[in-house]
């Protein structure tokens, strides 16, 4: 199987895949951290979300993270999630769907090179840079999400969150 080691060469791929050709080609990404550079924005706040690619059937998005910045516990809209670690360590911290009280099912720390998949199946989840060192990632979704659930812990509710970007890619890849 041919190595994916450009932007384009995984937009060009996702734009002719299947969901389960994509699961497959993705754990043959190795494009190089540098690549990413001149799309990435950072926040001193916590983390930017900044769109390299996107169509009605996928969405490329890279996610900058400060020290310390997280994600609030959030499902994916049905949508299928990858994410590739650029950089940097996060911690991934899943849930069952929430029901006035958050149960924790899974803990893990994402690496360099590393990936994981996301669905609402499996319930919610957090993300966090634990490194302290700036951390990105890349997140593939098919398709793209304009509003998610997310967790509201003071009020033990789930609250639609209408998704933005920092930056969108100029052209879009």
């Amino acid at each position: 199987m041919t190595s994916i080691k450009t932007i384009e060469q995984l937009v060009d791929f996702m734009s002719h895949s299947t969901t389960q050709e994509l699961s497959k080609m993705l754990r043959h990404i190795y494009i190089p951290k540098d690549t990413f550079d001149s799309y990435a924005t950072w926040s001193e706040e916590g983390y930017t979300r900044n769109c390299l690619a996107r169509t009605d059937d996928y969405e490329l998005i890279l996610i900058c993270w400060s020290p310390g910045a997280n994600t609030a516990v959030h499902n994916h809209s049905e949508q299928h999630c990858w994410m590739y670690q650029i950089s940097g360590i996060l911690k991934e911290q899943r849930y069952s769907k929430p029901q006035g009280q958050l149960n924790l099912t899974r803990a893990s720390e994402l690496k360099q090179g590393q990936f994981t998949y996301m669905h609402d199946r499996m319930g919610f989840h957090s993300l966090t840079n634990i490194g302290s060192s700036r951390a990105m990632s890349l997140h593939i979704y098919v398709a793209p999400i304009d509003q998610c659930q997310i967790y509201d812990p003071k009020k033990g509710t789930l609250e639609t969150k209408v998704m933005t970007y920092d930056k969108i890619a100029e052209p879009l890849i």
